[in-house]
């Protein structure tokens, strides 16, 4: 999964997607707009923007370092988001508008576990998602939260008008090591449960590179679990080339003529 925590902001309620849960007059009015001329609030995603950055090219104090990655085939592996909305869960309560820069870990160390509770094929597997098993994430993440507040701070110095609501308290690693423990949560990218893999690898593979399920005849999966490794971004356009890729890959086994 990728992992997600973030810094919150108090904003004019004007200037946050909350205008439209606190005002059902202004929702309405919103949602004719979107209806009737195809602009306003419900025109827009939560989040329009992402900055994509890898983890060593943000010193110890949050700063960007233009440059600094050598390796041009590391890939990012933070994201941070700009959300007019609270992003906590569950909220937390607030009076005016909200600005979360969220940050998110792309490139996670950890590993989780999906098992079967039992011979019950009804009953839900047992899902343990491991977030922060591995130290080495905790890293990553400090430096991720560092680089979301100095985005804050210049935000400042250009005249938008923001308050603290939800900080560490401080920037010591114990202080953020715990913020995150407090507020991790899911980005609902799940993946690489299934993974594309021989057999007989280091780390099996439960597919093979047709996506067969090892073992067992007549059986695919297409979706997100059979990515190998975490990527560095989101899942969906993925999700629709694994299953476009696959779809051409039967029609071929079974000589189908389109």
């Amino acid at each position: 999964d990728h992992i997600s925590t973030g810094i919150i902001y108090s904003v004019p309620l004007e200037q946050s997607l909350h205008v439209i849960q606190k005002s059902p007059l202004r929702a309405v009015l919103e949602l004719f707009r979107y209806i009737a001329f195809g602009e306003g609030l419900f025109l827009s995603p939560v989040t329009q923007l992402s900055i994509l950055v890898h983890s060593a090219q943000i010193d110890d104090s949050g700063h960007f370092i233009p440059n600094q990655l050598t390796d041009a085939s590391k890939l990012p592996d933070l994201e941070i988001q700009p959300i007019h909305w609270n992003i906590s869960e569950p909220p937390i309560p607030h009076s005016e508008g909200a600005l979360s820069l969220m940050v998110v870990l792309m490139r996670p160390a950890s590993r989780g576990t999906i098992s079967l509770a039992s011979e019950n094929s009804l009953e839900c597997p047992v899902c343990d998602l491991g977030y922060f098993s591995d130290p080495a994430d905790y890293v990553v993440m400090r430096k991720g939260i560092k680089l979301a507040k100095r985005i804050g701070e210049k935000m400042r110095e250009h005249g938008v008008k923001m308050t603290d609501m939800y900080m560490p308290v401080s920037e010591s690693d114990a202080h953020l090591d715990a913020f995150v423990r407090e507020f991790t949560r899911t980005n609902y990218h799940y993946a690489s449960t299934c993974r594309m893999g021989p057999e007989n690898d280091t780390h099996p593979g439960v597919v093979d590179n047709e996506l067969r399920v090892h073992g067992i005849s007549n059986l695919r999966i297409v979706d997100c679990s059979i990515i190998p490794i975490m990527i560095s971004a989101h899942p969906q356009a993925p999700a629709v080339m694994i299953a476009e890729k696959c779809a051409d890959m039967i029609k071929a086994t079974y000589q189908v003529r389109t």
